[in-house]
């Protein structure tokens, strides 16, 4: 912390992750094992200051992940081709934010840049990963957001935002039966970024033990990157289309006394729908969730129950 240059203080974090997973199948008396490791580091920096009424945050960020995803073992031995192969991503990262509250307005402003390099081991070439090298993405994501203040603690806004995501190395790279879901996904490297124009409006109401957020929205996609089902033995594609997603989110928040205890609780809602540009439907999608929770809290100790119902998915 402390003044540096036209900021007011400097945060810096730097972490470093080994990750293990075992996924464990069995199929006619024989058990097929996989094992995937990754290492990753994680490099953020923030500058805060204040600039003419814009409270500003602006910052970097470095990762590199190493994953390394042996062959499928059999249990009498041998084995089949890796789900995955072994990848390295690495990604850089530049961002801003900021906003500023005036007469009862609130306005925010989010700008992002990234430069994404994933690249897998090299193996014999298939119909599906044809591409040689590394796999280079370029991407760029803004958003802004109004609110206005209004009495009685109620907040009515919205904001807009345009944003890039690279396919991830599973979307890329995959290759063979992932145990875990009991299918075969096979991925694409020639994918390209995923692109979305997105909307939302809110109302927010306080009151003195309660608060409540609803909203609405709607984003707008092309290339969206999505798993097709390819056949009837469970072989499932990596592929892109243009699709529009919308959906409200409700979550209300109260503080009851029983008993002569404080309990916190809460209720949310959330539904989602999509479809693809062609009219076809879009394959996991969520159903609708119903959330309930209520915890207290003794001495030091806090206590807390959450339930979750998901309607069951009809497309």
């Amino acid at each position: 912390n402390g003044a540096i240059g036209p900021f007011d203080g400097f945060r810096a974090d730097l972490s470093s992750t080994s990750f293990e997973q075992t996924e464990t199948v069995e199929e006619d008396d024989e058990t097929e094992t996989s094992e995937f490791e990754q290492d990753s580091l994680h490099l953020r920096g923030e500058f805060t200051g204040g600039f003419s009424g814009w409270q500003t945050l602006v910052g970097f960020e470095y990762r590199d992940t190493d994953l390394t995803a042996p062959h499928h073992e059999h249990e009498e031995g041998g084995h089949d081709e890796a789900y995955l192969p072994n990848t390295n991503s690495t990604q850089y990262g530049l961002f801003a934010f900021t906003e500023r509250e005036s007469n009862g307005w609130l306005t925010e402003l989010a700008v992002r840049f990234d430069d994404v390099e994933l690249e897998a081991e090299e193996e014999e070439a298939d119909d599906d990963h044809g591409h040689e090298g590394p796999v280079s993405f370029t991407l760029t994501n803004f958003s802004a957001g109004l609110a206005r203040k209004l009495d009685g603690n109620l907040m009515v806004g919205g904001s807009v935002a345009s944003t890039e995501r690279a396919p991830s190395l599973v979307e890329l790279f995959a290759n063979g039966e992932h145990h875990a879901v009991a299918r075969t996904e096979i991925g694409d490297d020639e994918l390209d970024t995923e692109t979305s124009l997105s909307a939302e409006l809110y109302i927010r109401k306080a009151w003195e033990n309660s608060r409540l957020r609803v909203s609405i929205f709607n984003n707008d996609y092309s290339d969206f990157i999505y798993l097709e089902e390819t056949d009837t033995h469970g072989e499932f594609e990596f592929v892109s289309g243009d699709a529009e997603l919308s959906g409200y989110e409700l979550d209300y928040q109260t503080g009851l006394m029983l008993a002569g205890r404080r309990y916190d609780a809460s209720l949310s809602h959330s539904s989602v729908s999509g479809d693809l540009s062609d009219g076809g439907d879009l394959p996991a999608m969520p159903g609708d969730k119903i959330g309930f929770g209520i915890g207290t809290s003794f001495d030091a100790v806090n206590v807390q129950l959450n339930v979750e119902r998901v309607a069951d998915q009809k497309d």
